[in-house]
């Protein structure tokens, strides 16, 4: 999702690792940014967890359990990944990211072809910033 957001020019890929490590080049960049989205791949919140240890208080949180992707047991398809950019899209297109959202949850195809051979990008706990 994060990968897709930065090649569409919505957000630009960090590292969430360099945050928990306090990277200090890292956490500069993400103190400056205009806004930050975090992206969270299952239901225990580590990126919105290590955000918040790092002291960042102001962040749009996506979960994409919510939309129906779950780690480890959803494969990564065109419409997974579809399915987490457009929420990402519809969080980063409001005022505050706060805004009622009605999160649709993707229809799967477990077992294709195509989810086995694509890369487990989409449920890394990554931090993207506009």
């Amino acid at each position: 999702v994060a990968r897709q957001l930065t090649r569409d020019g919505a957000a630009q890929m960090s590292c969430l690792a360099g945050i928990g490590g306090r990277v200090k080049s890292l956490v500069m960049k993400e103190e400056n940014a205009e806004r930050i989205l975090v992206v969270d791949g299952c239901p225990l919140n580590c990126a919105r967890h290590t955000l918040e240890l790092a002291g960042f208080k102001k962040f749009d949180h996506l979960e994409l359990h919510k939309l129906g992707i779950r780690k480890g047991s959803s494969p990564v398809t065109d419409e997974c990944i579809a399915s987490g950019v457009a929420a990402a899209k519809q969080m980063l297109a409001t005022a505050d990211g706060k805004t009622e959202m009605s999160l649709q949850p993707v229809a799967l195809k477990m077992g294709s072809d195509e989810a086995v051979q694509r890369p487990r990008e989409l449920v890394k706990n990554l931090i993207c910033r506009r």
